[in-house]
């Protein structure tokens, strides 16, 4: 493998342990807050009311439904951080694999480009 296979593998690895690692390790932000609050609503009620002069969209929210099924989550309550992080710490991880597919600027530019998107300090909450 040539060394930008490393760098792009080396980026991909480093990128998820940042982000799956200890997902529970620090408190919500307001953000995280607000949102697992609206996700509880939709969890328990099945209904989620977008306001777009508030709130982002309900993809998060959606999305968010299949690991607290999975985990057997059914209130607000019960939902732990893991579960309501663990898809924006999927779609991160999604983010290096879509970098690493732009073959047009070529590995010299991609590899280097996914590995500083794994371990920029604005996309990994653990090095923020």
């Amino acid at each position: 493998m040539k060394l930008w296979g490393w760098v792009a593998l080396v980026a991909l690895v480093l990128g998820a342990l940042l982000r799956l690692s200890r997902l529970d390790l620090r408190p919500m932000h307001t953000d995280e807050a607000v949102h697992a609050v609206k996700f509880g609503t939709l969890l328990e009620t099945g209904v989620y009311r977008y306001d777009r002069d508030e709130y982002h969209g309900p993809t998060l929210n959606y999305f968010t439904l299949l690991p607290a099924w999975v985990a057997g989550e059914t209130t607000l309550a019960e939902l732990s951080e893991e579960t309501l992080r663990i898809v924006p710490a999927l779609f991160g991880i999604g983010l290096i694999l879509l970098i690493l597919s732009i073959r047009a600027a070529g590995p010299d530019v991609v590899a280097p480009a996914a590995f500083l998107a794994a371990c920029s300090p604005m996309m990994s909450w653990r090095l923020r």
